[in-house]
């Protein structure tokens, strides 16, 4: 049989938010019998990972020399670096939040490859999604309740929590909608409190695929001035993607880099460098 000290290190090989839970669950045992031989031993391998050093995943962003058009077709997007939202991706798995099984079998089947880029006047983003149906019937402040995919960035790279400060973003697009045209929405950190509200300038193009869909952003540099700053080739900030899947009958995310397991908190959240 496995020992309940190689099960806490298979467990914490994959959740990095599970190291407290598992010191939670020793100290009980351990409260309730001193002398709990495995409850001891665990206790003590948790320790030492929580002590070991990690880096966070981190977004490479590349630079280009002309503006990126903002039509659905990813034929620019050749020297972009990728990162992977799916239940089965590694990174997904190590710092991410997946959502529940259902029995056996994941309940969320969608996944989506994520590109980023940018100019002097621009970030870019692109979303190549795989989903077997695209529901879009909620926009606006509640975008999530779609297919769609929300994108987070720390500007300032200052650890805020949750609170929503100066130079934090979140970007929520659809691919579609009941208009059947794309959407956009912005949650705009401030350090006096948030603003949530369709941003003007903000560029979003897409093209439904017999098996998901394409979509291209540009977001820009003028419009995330709450903190000011300039872009240039390495600048660092912090970033993640999460990839919301709506069907018919259930709806589930999946977050790229969540390492408190928290969306909001941008301390939980992957690292973002200009290239």
């Amino acid at each position: 049989k496995v020992s309940v000290a190689l099960r806490a290190l298979i467990m914490l090989y994959e959740r990095e938010r599970m190291y407290e839970e598992w010191v939670w669950a020793c100290e009980k045992l351990l409260k309730k019998n001193p002398n709990h031989v495995y409850a001891g031993r665990s206790l003590k391998i948790v320790i030492f990972l929580m002590k070991y050093p990690y880096d966070r995943p981190t977004i490479e962003c590349s630079q280009v020399i002309k503006p990126v058009k903002i039509d659905g077709d990813l034929s620019e997007w050749g020297k972009a670096k990728k990162i992977v939202v799916n239940v089965d991706d590694r990174i997904v798995k190590l710092f991410g939040q997946i959502p529940p099984r259902r029995g056996k079998k994941e309940y969320i089947d969608a996944g989506s490859n994520v590109y980023s880029m940018w100019d002097n006047e621009n970030i870019y983003f692109a979303e190549e999604r795989k989903d077997k149906e695209i529901v879009c019937d909620v926009v606006g402040q509640e975008m999530y309740f779609s297919d769609a995919i929300l994108i987070f960035l720390d500007l300032a790279n200052i650890e805020g929590g949750h609170a929503w400060t100066d130079g934090e973003y979140g970007f929520f697009f659809c691919p579609t909608g009941p208009d059947n045209r794309p959407h956009k929405w912005v949650r705009e950190g401030h350090n006096e409190g948030k603003k949530e509200y369709e941003p003007e300038g903000v560029k979003v193009a897409s093209k439904i695929t017999g098996d998901g869909y394409v979509m291209e952003m540009a977001i820009p540099w003028k419009s995330m001035q709450v903190t000011r700053f300039v872009a240039k080739e390495g600048m660092e900030g912090r970033f993640t993607a999460v990839i919301v899947d709506k069907d018919k009958e259930y709806r589930g995310q999946i977050n790229w880099c969540d390492m408190k397991t928290s969306g909001d908190d941008d301390s939980g959240w992957g690292g973002l460098i200009f290239r």
